[in-house]
């Protein structure tokens, strides 16, 4: 009697057992894939939040609330549900504002030789390992990083890399006309508003147009940086965003034609708070602006936000 009550007792343990030792392989396998995709796998699409509402989902109990920027990787099918508002980057460079319902399986977009010019859709691993070779639109001990390369203002905010508690002169040419008045400032600091550049000249720079800016210690004469820079010919007077939203916007499209507006680019990444700098979205673009310009400390950072999104 003892011996045939056990025995279906224990098979239902067995089978207890079994049903939990592949629900836990599952388990493992989902969050080794995930981890493994980060790495490894291309992305598909990138989520950025537009309000408090905004939510995405790729996947099975996948959908939850986005609140700064959110990866999903290519093979998957992303779904906004009804009443979600959010902006879609895609690795083409493509940015949508969407309204749920929406669903789109994400395909891997083709690379070609240069990871960097792939920066939304190499995989973040081969990302991280691209070289700061520096930019041949800067030369000199100061590092200008804005306008650098094309920019869209007319009125161009202008940044450098600046030591701490050092004053900077400032002075934008045109190098096509010598007899051009100079727009000068003295003993300033990052960022500098092209309001503060003083210069009988009141109109804004000209559109289609080379310009330089040059940068130097107050006081020296040797600590000196430049920047050749291209006004577009649709530039406008104009100012950044302020949400993050429009910002990473900003930066996307700046780099995504050549010539790239490498220093607008730059300027918007700059006003990201500190939780949106840290998405996969801002990583990649901080790591291909900074290589560009060559900023060896901020690549580095970028490289150690890389390696801690892809252990996550």
């Amino acid at each position: 009697m003892t011996e045939s009550n056990a025995s279906p007792i224990s098979r239902r343990t067995r089978a207890g057992l079994f049903l939990f030792l592949v629900a836990a392989l599952l388990v493992a396998f989902v969050l080794w894939r995930n981890h493994a995709g980060k790495a490894a796998l291309r992305p598909g699409a990138f989520v950025i939040a537009l309000d408090d509402a905004s939510r995405a989902g790729a996947g099975w109990f996948s959908e939850r609330n986005v609140r700064t920027a959110r990866a999903f990787l290519a093979g998957r099918t992303l779904e906004i549900p009804k009443g979600s508002h959010v902006r879609i980057a895609f690795p083409d460079g493509r940015v949508e504002d969407v309204t749920g319902p929406w669903r789109q399986p994400l395909g891997a977009v083709e690379m070609g030789d240069d990871i960097a010019d792939n920066f939304l859709g190499a995989p973040l691993a081969k990302l991280a390992e691209i070289k700061a070779e520096g930019s041949s639109a800067s030369a000199g001990d100061v590092r200008v990083t804005s306008p650098v390369g094309v920019t869209r203002f007319t009125n161009p905010t202008i940044t450098w890399v600046a030591r701490p508690e050092t004053d900077y002169d400032v002075a934008i040419i045109d190098p096509a006309d010598p007899m051009a008045p100079v727009r000068i400032a003295e003993k300033v600091r990052p960022p500098l508003a092209f309001d503060q550049l003083e210069s009988p000249q009141k109109r804004r720079l000209q559109v289609d147009r080379l310009h330089e800016v040059h940068v130097r210690e107050t006081g020296s004469a040797l600590m000196i940086g430049a920047a050749r820079f291209l006004v577009a010919k649709d530039a406008e007077e104009n100012a950044l965003p302020a949400a993050p939203a429009d910002l990473l916007r900003e930066a996307i499209e700046a780099m995504g034609k050549k010539p790239t507006r490498t220093g607008d680019a730059w300027l918007a990444l700059s006003r990201l708070p500190a939780d949106w700098r840290e998405t996969e979205l801002a990583v990649r673009l901080r790591l291909r602006i900074a290589a560009e310009l060559g900023l060896a400390d901020e690549f580095a950072q970028a490289q150690e936000s890389a390696r801690r999104l892809m252990e996550e």
